[in-house]
């Protein structure tokens, strides 16, 4: 049976971030205390065309997506995959460039996913902007192979197993390279 220390309360609406907390900060009473600690910071990309909430730990976007965004080669009508979306800085920001855009997005961690998909609709793109949680290898029903008209991925930078990976797992998720190999073309 768990004890009271080992339960968070919150809002229905907030109960992934709660999960995202619990996963990331240990076990027991610290990770309760811990938790308490841990938000999330609203943001702005794009000169404030783009409103964008990211956790304060962890990964964190910064120009990488941005330009990403803009170079992609994109037309309204189109569809476009962002493989690995994390919060959708890319593929809100590819949106807010190209109206009449479709982008969907996967990304593994399941909170992530849920924050960008909270993120598309805060920006007014919902209709035409979608992210779910999965793995690329083994893609959820309605990713159908090569109905994409461009795929966009903003990869890890380091290669499996080598070097340090951050400490922060949902960091070392974004920054190290999985078994999708994303990160070597």
């Amino acid at each position: 049976m768990d004890s009271i220390a080992n339960r968070v309360m919150v809002a229905d609406a907030d109960h992934w971030r709660a999960e995202l907390i619990l996963k990331q900060s240990g076990t027991g009473l610290q990770r309760a205390r811990r938790a308490v600690n841990m938000a999330l910071s609203k943001d702005a990309l794009l000169g404030g065309k783009v409103a964008f909430s990211q956790p304060r730990e962890g990964y964190r976007a910064a120009i990488d997506p941005v330009l990403l965004a803009a170079a992609v080669p994109a037309g309204a009508g189109e569809t476009v995959l962002d493989a690995g979306s994390g919060a959708g800085a890319a593929a809100l920001c590819l949106a807010a460039r190209v109206p009449g855009l479709w982008v969907r997005g996967i990304e593994v961690q399941a909170e992530l996913a849920r924050l960008a998909q909270q993120n598309a609709g805060e920006n007014g793109f919902g209709g035409r902007v979608a992210f779910c949680d999965g793995d690329i290898l083994a893609p959820p029903p309605g990713f159908v192979a090569e109905s994409f008209d461009h795929v966009i991925a903003n990869p890890p930078h380091l290669k499996a197993a080598s070097g340090n990976p951050p400490p922060d797992p949902a960091k070392a998720v974004a920054n190290v390279e999985g078994e999708a190999g994303l990160g070597h073309w």
